[in-house]
């Protein structure tokens, strides 16, 4: 039986929590997306049955885990965007949406070399920084620690990454609309 099968969430007063596996990898550990789980801990069991990723054997007994949920943010990637003919753009996704009503987010952000940016925070985990990023080159970026999710829960420690934006792609548009001779 695959892990799929075997796999099963319940929330606190014992109701399925909905879930697909994005990924898994050698085996060893496996990332999942989960519904909203609305309470502090859930139960995660792999049932009996489940084959090992290296052979033959399978899980003789039910195994259960009763697990926190962490909702503090937590950096998953930074994602720099060079388009033709529009400001460059890093976009960071977290695995929890930032807290909306944070007025002071571009406080708990820094970039080396400095750049003057926008902030926005995307649709669904994650802030957009859009402004003075130069195509080709390397940005220092610190999210500082006390960074909230939407849920209130604040970043733990500082989080800091290295970032190259790609060279702008080779492009051509015209200022204005109309007709043009060849």
């Amino acid at each position: 039986r695959d892990l799929e099968q075997c796999l099963e969430l319940r929330d606190e007063r014992d109701r399925p929590i909905g879930f697909a596996i994005q990924s898994t990898r050698d085996g060893e550990s496996f990332l999942l997306d989960t519904r909203p789980i609305l309470s502090e801990r859930f139960v995660l069991t792999l049932r009996r049955g489940l084959q090992g990723a290296s052979g033959p054997l399978t899980l003789s007994a039910d195994q259960t885990l009763t697990l926190a949920v962490c909702s503090a943010p937590n950096l998953l990637r930074l994602i720099p965007e060079s388009a033709a003919f529009e400001p460059c753009a890093l976009v960071a996704e977290f695995n929890t949406q930032l807290d909306p009503s944070d007025e002071g987010l571009k406080s708990f952000i820094a970039i080396e070399p400095a750049v003057e940016y926008d902030t926005a925070l995307e649709p669904v985990q994650g802030v957009k920084l859009v402004g003075g990023f130069e195509p080709g080159k390397s940005y220092r970026v610190t999210f500082r620690k006390g960074l909230r999710s939407a849920s209130g829960a604040a970043l733990t420690n500082e989080v800091t990454r290295r970032v190259y934006f790609p060279d702008r792609p080779a492009s051509m548009a015209f200022r204005t609309s109309g007709h043009y001779l060849s």
